[in-house]
């Protein structure tokens, strides 16, 4: 048997690092080439290593517990693996469930619900996980959508949540866990979710038809969920909805702007339920404007709502201009006598800045009304959550949160849960060890390395930045959409204390 590369993806808790290392070993054993992070030599670039053997592995095995729904770097080396797996065809992603049944978030939902998976429940599994990995070694057949194993073999293979159904964004799930740790949407039911200015101009922008809402923040600023309360309250208002997240299409489809349009056009379909509108492929915007028309929007009376989120993907793609003319469009339909339009809100997420999507202000869809924007929380908006959350700190202690974080919405509330979880930790430990790669915020931080790490030109104006404050106009703007710098009084600064202290010991 030909020796295959595995990369193991997991979270540093246990149980999942010591299967990790068990199934590493048999692996080997078995004479096939293993990387596991915790093999990185002392002297290595840390994130280009990583890099590397994500480009390199013929399988990706992710162990799936609790604890990763929450690991932005396993996150991210399974979207990595996906957008490759649908670039090259490889690597298969291999999911291992290890004491974890429940939904996966929507971003991993996209990327695994469809894959056969392993259950690992107590050390004894161990031994049938292993071969079941072997025994996707031996399979030579490409899969395009591969998992683990094949049910004939005996293997500990169970098919995949949702296989056979038309996929479609989660919805929130009521989660039970009040003290549960911080990441991705915050579902509808959390408890701790902290009502801003916006969630009032939303519901109230959620009650009007024919709109055309905007919001805008960096990243990691609460853009995803402020868009699902506007849909539930769409939902309360009586308006149908279909919610298209972008980050879940492969490179190979946002590349190609037929692929792109047909995709939209067959989601569409599918999330509104409309019998016989197969698309067949779609070349331009015009004839995705008719579909919608005479497939989608013919078929009801109601109020029709579309939401795109992380919609600026498409950002510097040859038909960016063509894709956003196509929204606006949407948006000036509404006005046409006996227009199917005049039913249809738009919802729109944005990272990026308007003017650098489309810089024909009658051509933008981003200019028809105020963008909805997301500010970090303020001192107030951290005295709320801390007295949400048992009020575990002093006004003192408080103010030197906000310092270091900078009011980041995410990271706030992460703190939060290390400090309160049943595992704590100490303020003063989070403070000191903040900027640590294993440190309170070391997944969030190492994912971001990671990231960089495969822009060499974002990783450079990082340098840049933390050396003397200046930065291109196209790295500044994309480092500020990911919500890593901002501007102040005329240079360009990390946007808090953390990513401060963190990028100036790594680079």
């Amino acid at each position: 048997m030909a020796s295959k590369k595995f990369f193991i993806s997991y979270k540093h808790v246990e149980p999942d690092t010591t299967l990790a290392k068990s199934l590493a070993q048999g692996l080997e054993r078995a004479r096939h080439e293993v990387f596991i992070d915790i093999n990185i030599p002392i002297g290595k670039d840390w994130s280009k290593e990583i890099a590397a053997q994500m480009e390199r592995c013929d399988y990706l095995v992710v162990l799936i517990s609790k604890d990763v729904l929450n690991s932005e770097m396993v996150q991210a080396e399974v979207r990595s693996a996906f957008q490759r797996n649908k670039r090259d065809g490889s690597p298969s992603i291999l999911p291992v469930r290890v004491r974890y049944n429940d939904k996966l978030d929507y971003e991993l939902s996209a990327f695994l619900d469809r894959l056969q998976h392993a259950t690992w429940e107590t050390p004894e599994d161990s031994e049938k996980i292993l071969q079941a990995l072997l025994n996707a070694a031996t399979d030579s057949t490409p899969r395009r959508d591969p998992g683990i194993g094949d049910a004939s073999k005996g293997t500990a293979v169970h098919e995949p949540a949702g296989a056979g159904e038309n996929y479609c964004r989660p919805q929130p799930v009521v989660d039970t866990r009040v003290l549960s740790a911080p990441g991705g949407s915050i579902k509808l039911t959390d408890p701790l979710y902290l009502r801003r200015t916006a969630d009032s101009v939303v519901t109230q922008r959620a009650k009007v038809v024919g709109e055309t809402l905007v919001i805008k923040a960096p990243r990691q600023m609460g853009k995803s969920s402020l868009l699902l309360r506007y849909l539930s309250e769409c939902a309360a208002s009586g308006k149908k909805h279909a919610f298209l997240d972008f980050s879940i299409f492969s490179d190979v489809v946002v590349e190609d702007y037929s692929t792109l349009l047909t995709e939209i056009a067959g989601f569409l379909t599918r999330k509104f339920k409309v019998a016989g509108a197969t698309p067949r492929p779609i070349p331009n915007q015009q004839q995705l404007t008719n579909f919608i028309e005479d497939s989608i929007l013919s078929s009801f009376e109601e109020p029709v709502v579309i939401a795109f989120d992380e919609v600026d993907r498409v950002f510097g793609m040859p038909y960016q201009n063509d894709f956003f003319t196509m929204l606006r469009l949407w948006h000036n339909k509404r006005a046409e006598l006996d227009s199917a339009w005049e039913k249809v809100d738009l919802a729109l997420v944005i990272s990026t800045e308007p003017y650098l999507l489309i810089d024909t202000g009658d051509r933008s869809p981003f200019n028809v009304s105020e963008p909805v924007r997301l500010a970090p929380f303020g001192h107030e908006d951290c005295s709320t959550l801390n007295e949400l959350y048992g009020g575990p700190l002093t006004r003192p202690q408080l103010e030197e949160l906000h310092g270091l974080l900078g009011g980041h919405p995410y990271l706030t509330r992460l703190a939060f849960y290390k400090l309160v979880s049943p595992d704590p930790v100490s303020i003063s430990a989070l403070l000191d060890q903040a900027a640590e790669t294993d440190g309170p915020f070391g997944d969030h931080l190492r994912a971001w390395l990671l990231k960089l790490g495969k822009q060499q030109a974002l990783l450079s104006g990082m340098k840049q930045i933390l050396r003397n404050g200046t930065a291109d106009d196209d790295v500044y703007y994309r480092l500020h959409s990911g919500g890593l710098v901002q501007r102040r009084d005329g240079r360009i600064i990390p946007s808090n204390r953390l990513y401060s202290r963190f990028f100036s010991n790594i680079l």
